[in-house]
């Protein structure tokens, strides 16, 4: 062996003293100089890493659908989220508060609202709640309205009506009583009676009809007057004083005078009742 020949088996000793070798010099360029090899120090390491990356991405896998189109993989999408079947996969929760009445849409027909758009049954039941909830909120509002509507009516009609309220409201439902249909449209006449002075009004002038000629169940016996009555009957009264039928408030000596006098200021309190009111 020459010396040229020597030398250059000396080197190539020194090279391979002085560098480690690895798996990755058996590989290609490309994949010798990557960078995510690198963390593996043989190939029995890098085996382990790609067995325990095939078990994660091998039954859970999710594929993702290409597009809208790709009915296959949507179905398999669904499956792994837990989408059910059908609609009959769904079951949602009655919330306090709400009446079904009061729901535009039951719980079957939106179980096939959820099926349509592929809601997994939490999200779904979420939907339902939150709706449920928007529900209850309006009706607690209406239900608000109305007692102050009532409220108001009430007030009017007290101030309208004075000592004669309670007789006029009896008169009123007394009519809606007798000549209401059901049970059920008498209350909600009942409700409106409440609501609206006008069919207040309306009902206790029928029921005062009825009351007066003493027709039927409509003997309501009525000790108050509205003010406007009782300015009516004391200017009646007032009418007869130097009259041949001079009313007995105005004759001392008149038997029935004291009890014309009681009478006369009975009628100027319920005269005053809608100013105290």
């Amino acid at each position: 062996m020459d010396n040229s020949q020597a030398q250059a088996d000396n080197l190539s000793a020194q090279n391979q003293e002085g560098t480690e070798q690895t798996f990755r010099d058996d590989l290609s360029g490309d994949l010798r100089n990557n960078p995510s090899l690198e963390k593996f120090g043989n190939v029995e390491d890098l085996a382990k890493s790609y067995l325990n990356l095939e078990s994660k991405l091998g039954a859970d896998k999710i594929i993702v659908p290409k597009d809208s189109n790709d009915t296959e993989a949507w179905t398999a999408l669904n499956q792994k989220l837990g989408v059910p079947d059908s609609a009959e996969g769904y079951s949602f929760s009655d919330i306090d508060g709400v009446p079904q009445e009061a729901l535009t849409i039951d719980k079957g027909a939106f179980a096939n609202v959820a099926k349509k758009h592929s809601l997994r049954p939490d999200q779904a039941e979420g939907i339902w709640a939150d709706y449920n909830g928007a529900i209850k909120e309006a009706l607690h509002n209406i239900n608000q309205k109305d007692e102050e509507l009532v409220q108001g009516v009430e007030a009017e009609l007290r101030k309208e009506w004075g000592n004669a309220y309670d007789t006029k409201v009896e008169l009123g439902e007394r009519v809606i009583e007798k000549f209401a249909n059901s049970e059920e449209e008498a209350k909600w006449m009942q409700a409106e009676l409440g609501k609206d002075p006008r069919i207040a009004r309306f009902l206790a002038n029928i029921g005062s009809q009825f009351s007066e000629n003493q027709i039927g169940d409509f003997k309501v016996k009525t000790y108050t007057k509205t003010p406007d009555e009782a300015l009516r009957e004391i200017q009646a009264i007032e009418a007869t004083r130097g009259k041949e039928n001079e009313d007995p408030y105005y004759n001392e000596s008149h038997i029935d005078h004291k009890e014309r006098v009681d009478y006369v200021t009975n009628l100027y309190r319920m005269l005053n009742s809608s100013k105290q009111g």
